[in-house]
């Protein structure tokens, strides 16, 4: 009896929890942001709600974009017993050149229909254009901070060049803070002490720029958004005083915050397939050089083992290439020699022949994922 009760108030349960039949399906589409320069990307993102297990949307082709699916999203909501869903479904959106292209009607088949949303559009705009809301009311279009990535499709964990660039015109400045990036879901490394700095004509005049370099690493897949970069300076602003022989100038500091626009970063997950059994998660384009000494010992002697990984990446979270202990060789965990420096860093791993004669070490393999070539990659 005790078992029954307890069947109904599970299905009571589930049935609780289904979604209500006949719900009505809707589809809508938005990119955000709505303008981009050639070469960025933009988040499209495709919500269906009152559908379960819809395929993915439909994307018309658009000639000049390059639409990429990027995955799903599920949100299950209950308020008051009733059980709603939506799914949607995230795209990033590259254009080719500049101009105004419409996306959509963007539609989905469920159950034998089909349900379509309204079209979207995306402007962009030329590589070189500053995005819309940089110029400052203080320094006018004489003075922005644009922050702007190598590019905004990777791979996770794939380490990405960054500009944070202060464009001074036709203003004074003084009192420059360091200045600061906001990002969720990204490692960013610091920002150098020494900018570059150099002249650069513009459409608006002649600019002094200060540039600051850096690099990010995308800590999860998706959408993510970097930026704004904010940076607090003073701005001098020439003022008229009184005084007994008639008027004269003097400068005023006028504290500003100077804020960029955030870019958004489309982040690819590693694939599945080709990918090697000792691969550890290193991203970039990497050699690997091994070398033992001595190579002339006795039983029982130890011999280091050095192995330096040179390359283009993360460096800071390779995972160093070891060799597995054995009845011919006893083996000491691999430990980092020195920090990374010059695009290279170096591991040292202690083994000790067990037997006399002539011993071979095993051969020392290191995985990595290629994300120029989009493959995975093994060197020994």
């Amino acid at each position: 009896m005790t078992v029954a009760r307890h069947a109904v108030r599970l299905l009571a349960f589930v049935l609780l929890l289904a979604p209500a039949a006949g719900a009505e399906v809707t589809v809508r589409a938005t990119v955000d942001p709505a303008q981009v320069r050639v070469g960025e990307s933009a988040a499209l993102a495709v919500e269906v709600d009152g559908a379960q297990n819809a395929p993915v949307p439909e994307i018309p082709p658009v000639d000049g974009l390059t639409v990429r699916y990027v995955g799903p999203e599920t949100q299950v909501s209950i308020v008051n017993g009733h059980v709603t869903q939506s799914v949607t479904y995230r795209f990033s959106v590259v254009a080719a050149r500049p101009g105004a292209f419409t996306i959509g009607p963007v539609g989905v088949a469920v159950s034998g229909a089909r349900y379509e949303g309204a079209a979207v559009t995306l402007n962009a705009v030329a590589a070189g254009a500053p995005r819309p809301g940089q110029a400052t009311a203080a320094g006018g279009d004489q003075l922005r901070l644009v922050l702007s990535p190598a590019k905004t499709e990777v791979y996770l964990h794939e380490q990405v060049p960054v500009s944070l660039k202060l464009y001074v015109g036709n203003v004074r400045v003084t009192d420059l803070q360091y200045p600061t990036i906001s990002g969720d879901g990204v490692a960013i490394e610091k920002l150098p002490e020494q900018p570059q700095q150099q002249s650069e004509r513009t459409a608006q005049g002649v600019f002094q720029v200060v540039d600051f370099e850096t690099t990010l690493t995308p800590l999860r897949s998706g959408m993510l958004t970097v930026g704004p970069a904010s940076m607090h300076l003073g701005v001098l602003v020439r003022t008229r005083r009184d005084g007994f022989f008639g008027g004269f100038f003097g400068d005023t500091q006028r504290p500003m915050e100077l804020h960029s626009e955030p870019f958004t970063l489309t982040v690819l997950p590693l694939p599945e397939a080709g990918r090697p059994a000792d691969f550890a998660g290193a991203v970039g384009r990497f050699e690997l050089d091994v070398k033992a000494a001595p190579l002339a010992l006795g039983v029982g002697d130890p011999v280091t083992v050095m192995s330096t990984v040179r390359g283009i990446g993360n460096l800071e979270s390779v995972t160093p290439p070891a060799i597995a202990g054995s009845d011919v060789l006893r083996v000491y965990p691999v430990q980092p020699s020195g920090q990374p420096t010059g695009g290279e860093r170096a591991f040292e791993q202690v083994v000790i022949p067990q037997h006399a004669g002539t011993v071979s070490l095993p051969e020392t393999r290191f995985s990595y994922f290629d994300p120029e070539a989009r493959a995975y990659r093994t060197v020994s």
